[in-house]
């Protein structure tokens, strides 16, 4: 008679543990194939455990598995991603009977972000006017959340207002371009209130601050080189200092906001001198380049 052999028992690996591995695979070793094949295994995981998970918990690994995902121009996994959580934001907040609108937001804010990354501007624009339309909710109104980012401390309101300026800024500078009178409806309002959160000496640690700093210093770079601006873009940059990112991502981007400088400046030969080198710091991330090209962002060599 023969003996079987029973296979042993693996244990699946946790959200946690998954977005540990795609820290250590994606952030820190760029490790493309590695990390896109742990952005995969979060989805499949987020498939099967949908239902029963601590949505606060696990959306910042999410979040993190689609950034992933589509900066390595897998969209459509990161599609898929995107649509799951938004499905599970439903399906978990109505079985477990607990309010909506919170995870709500953050899901429209990760679908603002995917969207804007796929040229969708007037889909992305909707789902950001949800979100924000959701904090307003929250506050009690926009008097209540301007007071909020007047006091600038580190909450749950802050945190998603914060990270909602973060993308709706590049996405109105695309989707209102133009059309100024909506540009000054949605576009110049989401600017000053970046301003109002990062009028003090230091900026406040919330989350998403880098995108904030950054998305408004590329914003008010554009525009007419007043001494407000130029106060406001040299205090950006000493903010972006202290907050970028220290991952290879971070890092990689961070000539960008020389070029922005150079542009705002004037500065033509430092623009494109710098334009170059930060075309080359960011062979790994093409969608981030195509994106900039489709924009008409980067700068043409005179006569060109």
């Amino acid at each position: 008679m023969e003996r079987q052999t029973l296979t042993p028992f693996r244990r699946q690996p946790t959200f946690e543990e998954l977005d540990n591995r795609l820290t250590r695979e994606w952030d820190l070793n760029g490790d493309t194939k590695r990390g896109v094949k742990t952005a995969r295994r979060i989805l499949g995981h987020l498939s099967v455990h949908a239902s029963d998970l601590d949505l606060e918990e696990v959306f910042p690994i999410v979040s993190h598995a689609a950034e992933v995902l589509w900066d390595s121009e897998e969209f459509r996994d990161a599609r898929r991603l995107v649509r799951l959580w938004r499905q599970t934001v439903v399906a978990v907040t109505e079985t477990k009977e607990i309010d909506a609108t919170e995870p709500r937001v953050w899901s429209a804010i990760l679908s603002a972000r995917l969207e804007y990354r796929l040229n969708n501007s007037h889909t992305a624009f909707g789902h950001i006017r949800e979100a924000i339309t959701d904090i307003r909710a929250l506050a009690g109104g926009a008097e209540n959340l301007k007071d909020a980012m007047r006091l600038g401390r580190v909450e749950p309101l802050l945190e998603m207002y914060c990270a909602a300026l973060g993308i709706a800024i590049p996405i109105g500078k695309v989707h209102f371009a133009s059309r100024p009178a909506l540009r000054l409806q949605y576009l110049d309002r989401w600017i000053e209130d970046a301003k109002e959160i990062l009028r003090r000496d230091m900026p406040p640690p919330l989350q998403r601050i880098h995108a904030l700093v950054s998305q408004t210093l590329y914003a008010l770079s554009e525009r007419d080189r007043t001494p407000e601006n130029q106060e406001w873009g040299e205090r950006l940059e000493r903010f972006d200092d202290l907050v970028r990112p220290g991952d290879r991502r971070g890092q990689a981007t961070k000539r960008l906001i020389r070029v922005a400088r150079a542009r705002f400046d004037g500065n033509a030969a430092v623009e494109l001198e710098e334009a170059t080198a930060a075309r080359a710091d960011l062979y790994f991330l093409p969608r981030h380049i195509n994106r900039l090209d489709e924009n008409g962002w980067w700068p043409r060599p005179s006569g060109a």
